[in-house]
């Protein structure tokens, strides 16, 4: 009787252990897929993005308009705030 219930301990760690390799192991697969996609998304976003920076800079209408809406961005924010979007865009410039 005890030889058959260490036995049914161990099929049952071994099932434990092998489901939970097995969620391990799907658990994985879809984060490395899902690094995949953002990678994709990245980088038709920066595509996009310097499309969008090429169209504003060739129209001087859209970019005074970028502009205007920019400072009032600028504005609505509070100081702590802006002063931490200053300090990315230069540190972007450089």
């Amino acid at each position: 009787m005890s030889t058959e219930k260490s036995n049914s301990s161990i099929l049952e760690k071994t099932l434990q252990v092998g489901g939970f390799l097995v969620i391990l192991g799907s658990t994985w697969m879809l984060h490395a897929d899902n690094k995949k996609q953002i990678e994709k998304m990245s980088t038709l976003v920066k595509k996009y993005e310097t499309q969008l920076d090429v169209a504003i800079a060739q129209d001087p209408d859209v970019h005074k308009r970028y502009a205007k809406n920019l400072r009032k961005a600028l504005n609505d924010l509070t100081p702590q705030e802006r002063q931490v979007l200053l300090a990315i865009y230069q540190i972007d410039k450089e």
